[in-house]
């Protein structure tokens, strides 16, 4: 008689089977995209993560990022086995496991015509080894684009991203990706903008513009939002101009499926005037009408100035400090860039409605009320013939704007603080294989009841391609956390990557 298979087996048979599918669909576009004369997409060095989505294909920053050719729609199937000795993250009582995870996905790019941006999308499937979790499917998607209904008339923006998201900054964190705790929760986030722009004769510039935006996940504690703004901004500044002259109306409102909805209208006026081509300055001046703080709205004075300064094509400096109903607002932003050296600076403080973006040095959080965010940011990359240096650094210190809220999250206990560094170094060890390290920490501080949170991680991934269109990585990984349920797992992963 046969020993009957294991459940270990049956299920990773059951994830290879579903895999295979799509796997046809994918290499069924792929032909289709080559009878359309679809141009090859180069394929950038991979790069080691536990995210398998989206290996291959770099994201664009936004959209004048956009690629410059024309239509490429490039399939993919990643797979990637994990070996850990602590898969729940748990202080005492360690299970090992190994995790394997198949993911399909493809990528379309547009650069051409009056459809730019790019699709990337790829679906997790994840098996346990060990039986510790039922198998399960995570969604990865990074979207973003621009189309142009009518000529130099109307526009249409939208980007969309799912990503795993930390419910609460002082529950356990994690960056093991598939298999992290249950402080993750998978978060879907939608923004659609069509707007009109155009000339008023040679008196000024206009854009009217309608932006919405929904956020939703899977999680009960982690409720979705609903936000909406419309707006009409009209630029009398001219480049033959030294005094010109700007005005903006608008309303936006956020709504909390687990809390309540605020609303604001905001009107102002404003003067500029350039010293120089390059060195121009503003004031404006308006009311704002919210109620943020109250059941009916309330009027509040409004005022901002700032600055702008292109000293040169390599270097731009955009500043300026205001006040709202909720205090003082402002926004700098500084960046540089040559072939060697790349620096980013950024210091916004202003009211938010979403949690902080997916990609940062830190984690961030579900927000279920308006809040009132300053944030941080530092990049600084270093490139050489065969290495990469970049450092990043985030800071945040957020608190709730809604104060009639009741809605539960980690600013109903008060100011959140925030802060992560992460550092990465990649060497070229060959014209196709890398060799990279990353060295991250955050932490998290504020709530009265709780203690701080911490997560220290570091990595070592050797990267390659195979051949044209295939790619491995090999990574070693250790994660150090200190906080409500302090852990330590280290980790092993084998992950391949390939193109049709």
């Amino acid at each position: 008689m046969f020993k009957p298979l294991p459940d270990s087996l049956y299920r990773s048979g059951r994830l290879l089977g579903r895999a295979a599918a799509t796997i046809l669909l994918c290499a069924a576009v792929s032909v289709q995209a080559q009878d359309l004369n679809v141009a090859d997409t180069p394929t950038p060095e991979m790069l080691g993560t536990d995210e398998p989505g989206g290996q291959l294909q770099e994201p664009y920053a936004g959209s004048s990022d956009f690629p410059t050719h024309g239509i490429t729609v490039v399939p993919r199937l990643s797979v990637m086995q994990t070996f850990t000795d602590n898969v729940n993250q748990a202080s005492s009582g360690k299970q090992s496991e190994q995790v394997t995870e198949i993911s399909p996905g493809i990528h379309i790019a547009s650069g051409k015509g009056r459809l730019r941006g790019y699709f990337d999308y790829a679906l997790r499937a994840v098996g346990y080894g060990q039986s510790s979790r039922s198998d399960s499917y995570l969604n990865a998607l990074d979207t973003v684009g621009k189309f142009e209904a009518v000529d130099r008339i109307l526009y249409v923006d939208f980007t969309g991203a799912i990503a795993q998201q930390a419910i609460t900054a002082f529950g356990t964190q994690s960056g093991a990706g598939a298999y992290s705790t249950t402080n993750r929760t998978e978060v879907s986030n939608y923004r659609l903008s069509p707007y009109l722009q155009g000339r008023l004769g040679d008196l000024a510039n206009y854009v009217v513009r309608m932006d919405r935006l929904v956020t939703q996940s899977d999680s009960a504690s982690a409720p979705g939002t609903f936000a909406s703004q419309n707006s009409i901004t009209i630029d009398g500044t001219r480049a033959e101009r030294t005094i010109g002259w700007l005005m903006d109306v608008s309303r936006s409102g956020v709504d909390y499926s687990g809390g309540r909805y605020t609303e604001s209208d905001l009107s102002d006026v404003g003067l500029s005037y350039a010293f120089t081509p390059q060195l121009s300055v503003f004031a404006k001046a308006g009311v704002e009408a919210n109620n943020y703080t109250t059941v009916d709205k309330q009027s509040h004075a409004t005022n901002e100035v700032g600055l702008k300064w292109n000293p040169s094509e390599r270097t731009q400096l955009l500043a300026s400090q205001g006040h709202r109903s909720f205090g003082e607002s402002h926004a700098v932003s500084m960046e540089h860039s040559t072939n060697l050296v790349v620096l980013k600076l950024s210091d916004v403080r202003d009211v938010s409605t979403t949690p902080a973006p997916f990609v940062s040095a830190v984690s961030g959080f579900v927000l279920s009320a308006l809040s009132l965010q300053r944030r941080q940011d530092l990049t600084l990359t270093l490139r050489g013939v065969r290495d990469t240096l970049a450092f990043a650094v985030t800071q945040t210190e957020s608190t709730r704007v809604d104060t009639l809220s009741t809605a539960p999250d980690d600013l109903a206990r008060g100011t959140v603080h925030q802060s992560g560094a992460r550092i990465s170094y990649l060497h070229r060890l060959t014209p196709v294989f890398n060799l990279g390290f990353i060295a991250s920490l955050q932490q998290a501080w504020g709530a009265p009841s709780l203690p701080d949170s911490w997560l220290r991680e570091f990595s070592m991934n050797l990267t390659g391609k195979v051949t044209r269109k295939s790619a491995v990585a090999v990574g070693l990984r250790h994660a150090s956390y200190t906080g409500a349920t302090p852990y330590e797992e280290n980790a092993v992963t084998f992950n391949l990557t390939v193109e049709f």
